[in-house]
This record gives C-alpha cells, sequence and structure tokens, in this order.
C-alpha cells in the first residue's frame, strides 16, 4: 500500500514561527529582570505566540505532520499557561505528542 502524500504545509510553516517565538520569549524571560521595557518586550512576544496558538489550532490538518504541529502548539500552550494543573494529563499530552511526531516521521 502506497503511503498517501498530503500537503500541510500550512501547518508547519506556522510550526516554524512559533518555535522561533517561542525561543524569543524564552530568551526575553531569563532578560526580563532588566526593567518594563524588556517585561513589555516578553509580553507581546507571549501575545504574538498565542495568537499563532489560534491560529494553528483553526488550520485544519490535512496529514500526520499538521497533527503534530497542532498537538505540539496545544502542548505548549497548556504548559505556559498553567491550564493543566495535573501532572498526569500534562505527561499524557506529552506521550501523544511524542507518538504522533514519531508517526508523522513513518
Amino acid at each position: 500500500m502506497a503511503k498517501e502524500v498530503v500537503d500541510d504545509a500550512d501547518l508547519l510553516a506556522l510550526d516554524v514561527k512559533l518555535r522561533r517565538l517561542v525561543r524569543r520569549a524564552r530568551r526575553q524571560r531569563r532578560g526580563a529582570e532588566g526593567g518594563p521595557a524588556q517585561w513589555q518586550a516578553w509580553s507581546g512576544t507571549m501575545d504574538e505566540a498565542l495568537g499563532l496558538v489560534d491560529q494553528i489550532a483553526g488550520t485544519p490538518a490535512l496529514g500526520l505532520d499538521g497533527l503534530s504541529v497542532k498537538i505540539g502548539a496545544l502542548r505548549w500552550f497548556l504548559e505556559e499557561t498553567d491550564a493543566i494543573l495535573d501532572a498526569k494529563g500534562l505527561r499524557q499530552l506529552r506521550s501523544l505528542h511524542q507518538e504522533a511526531r514519531r508517526l508523522a516521521r513513518g
């Protein structure tokens, strides 16, 4: 049986942008002790990242690559906002994300 080729290019591009913003936010958070301007920069980056999570959530996944992106964005959102307070649920989400990534890679 041939592997079906699907194009999740939109989600993959959004994933690249989100990862970049997450890295920037981490750097900014470390430097945020410098004062209000640094906190404001971090806050702006976080707003942008959370907007991308919304955009990712609203973009249909066409295959496993896209599904993995969507799960990863949700995972980051839930971890970052502490929306899941249950450690077991968070571990299960991490496991699901890893499984989707593994399946997407073939």
